[in-house]
Formats: structure tokens, C-alpha cells, sequence
């Protein structure tokens, strides 16, 4: 068989595609450690990575601190709807209050108490009421939140 030496022969077992470009894969045995381009790539990765990880930690943590207070508001307004359990159904308008200070985790609230008189039939004789509780504050961002809870109370409970 006549072939050049840039040819070889499926027939002797090895891939010729293999043989030809496996020299341009690896490396010589002398070419040991990384160049400057792969070392400047590599801590370009680790920054970045490590910027967006610290980013995600501190933005949880501010979505964390949220959802705290939210759950300590929320709190506050079942307790005093639970407050208002105890008061007798011909007393509830008394109970009425605006721009109550409240304080939970370090923060000013303000705590709404509104209480309406619902007369479904028009007989001027009121059937139920209903309390409405909200509770508004400032985030330590300064974004605004509220939470409002609404409860109905009867005259034959």
C-alpha cells in the first residue's frame, strides 16, 4: 500500500482524525501551570461569583427583616381583634380608634381600628359590625407597608 506520512490507515486500528489533531489537545510535558489569560478568566469567575452570592445574602436579608415585621404586624392586629372579642356587641363603636402608636421589632407603627355598623334590611336595627384593624409602617428602607385584617361580629354570639 502506498500512503505519505501524513496518512494512516483505518486497517492499523487508530482513528486517523485522532492521531492527526491530538497533538493540539494536550500539552507538552514542560508546559506546567496556567498562562496569565486562564489565571485573569479564573478570578474574573470567582469575582463575579462571589459578588452575586454577597448580593443574594444581602438582599435576603432585607426580605427577611420584611416579612418579620409583617408577621409581628400581623400579630399585633390579631391581638387586638382578639381584644375586641371580649367587648360586648352595644360597646364596639367605643372602641373606635386613628393613629394609634404601636412599637414591634424596633419600629413605630401606626394601628387603624375602624368599626362599621352593617343594617342589611334597612330596619335602622344594626345586624352586624364589622372591625376592620390595619397597621401601617416604614420599612428600614423607607418603603411603605401595611397589613389590614377585618373581622365580623354579631349580636347573638
Amino acid at each position: 500500500m502506498n500512503s505519505s506520512p501524513n496518512q494512516y490507515s483505518v486497517q492499523s486500528g487508530r482513528h486517523w482524525m485522532f492521531k492527526r489533531y491530538s497533538g493540539l489537545l494536550s500539552r507538552g510535558r514542560n508546559d506546567r501551570g496556567g498562562t496569565l489569560v486562564e489565571v485573569m478568566v479564573a478570578m474574573i469567575v470567582f469575582i463575579t461569583g462571589a459578588l452575586g452570592t454577597s448580593a443574594f445574602i444581602y438582599h435576603s436579608q432585607g426580605l427577611l427583616a420584611a416579612t418579620n415585621n409583617r408577621m409581628l404586624a400581623s400579630e399585633s392586629a390579631h391581638a387586638r381583634l382578639e381584644e375586641l372579642t371580649t367587648v360586648p356587641f352595644d360597646n364596639l363603636p367605643s372602641f373606635q380608634e386613628e393613629d394609634y402608636t404601636i412599637e414591634f421589632n424596633g419600629i413605630s407603627a401606626l394601628r387603624d381600628t375602624i368599626i362599621e355598623d352593617i343594617d342589611e334590611d334597612n330596619d335602622t336595627i344594626v345586624d352586624y359590625r364589622t372591625v376592620t384593624v390595619s397597621i401601617s409602617w416604614t420599612q428600614g428602607n423607607g418603603a411603605p407597608l401595611s397589613i389590614e385584617l377585618v373581622r365580623f361580629y354579631s349580636p347573638y354570639r
